[in-house]
């Protein structure tokens, strides 16, 4: 009788430990999906701010607007873009080929200038068009 009353209370004491484990785990299980679900409902935030810009750009394209000016300085220069910091924003801009570079002195005068005369903060200004994929192609340059 004796062997198994500490049998009952080892397997009792059993029961309790597994239940206590099954506890922490569902705990934390708890916790980690409450993160994914988080992270979810950011990323849905995120997808439908993404559509209204597509929206927005979408319209800007089907309209008739010519051109736009962007202002700003040189941040970048890659392979066929320049980046364009303007104030808080950053325009990245293809350039099309060719493009019209010209060069304003401070004294007014406009002279002739080519790509390579762009640099690493410089001030522009950069005529640009949205294209069908939506980016801005700028076709003419002027550097400051």
């Amino acid at each position: 009788m004796e062997e198994s009353k500490k049998f009952l209370i080892s397997l009792l004491v059993m029961v309790i430990v597994l239940l206590a484990i099954n506890a922490v785990g569902v705990y934390f299980y708890s916790q980690y999906q409450g993160a994914k679900i988080v992270a979810l409902q950011e990323c849905r935030k995120s997808i439908t701010m993404l559509q209204s810009k597509i929206g927005l750009l979408d319209s800007l394209r089907k309209t008739n607007f010519n051109s736009i000016t962007i202002n700003g300085n040189v941040k970048e220069i890659s392979a066929g873009y320049i980046t364009i910091s303007s104030g808080t924003q950053n325009f990245k801009v293809a350039v099309a080929t060719p493009s019209k570079v010209s060069f304003y002195s401070a004294t007014g005068k406009i002279s002739q200038a080519q790509l390579s005369d762009i640099k690493i903060g410089k001030k522009v200004s950069v005529n640009a068009r949205l294209s069908a994929d939506y980016q801005l192609v700028g076709f003419n340059i002027y550097i400051y």
